[in-house]
């Protein structure tokens, strides 16, 4: 990934050949900040996209997959999806022409977990306490 003219960002991925003739398509999703879901913003046999509209600020999570469409059958088989790749838009006067995206990688263990993660990892934590505390005097008093 890396950062054009103003708002836009150029996104491309490696491309693999076609299998035993059928062609082969790629989708690029995108996650902005901390909505739920993805969406999906390109469907193409090209390796490359551009994205524009970007605002600053704001983390973009990209990951894209591999498509099959079989002329066969004309049933269309979808790979796994790529891990996500994090962008957040640089603002231009700290950008240098031809300077790649700040593309970042997690810094340790808590830059790989959202905050909603660990706040669910913290719940299920506080449960398995709790239910080993109850379960402890449960058989203190039952085994009295």
């Amino acid at each position: 990934m890396h950062q054009l003219e103003g708002n836009t960002c150029e996104i491309t991925w490696e491309t693999i050949q076609p299998m035993r003739g059928d062609p082969v398509s790629y989708v690029l999703q995108v996650l902005v900040g901390r909505e739920s879901e993805y969406k999906q913003v390109f469907k193409g046999e090209e390796g490359v996209f551009q994205i524009s509209g970007l605002q600053g600020n704001t983390d973009y999570r990209f990951r894209v997959g591999a498509c099959r469409r079989c002329q066969d059958t004309c049933q269309e088989l979808c790979g796994p999806l790529s891990p996500s790749s994090l962008f957040t838009l640089r603002r231009q006067e700290t950008a240098t022409s031809g300077e790649l995206c700040p593309v970042e990688t997690g810094k340790g263990a808590a830059g790989l977990i959202s905050s909603d993660e660990r706040f669910a990892a913290l719940i299920v934590c506080v449960f398995a306490g709790f239910s080993i505390l109850i379960a402890c005097l449960l058989q203190y008093f039952f085994m009295k």
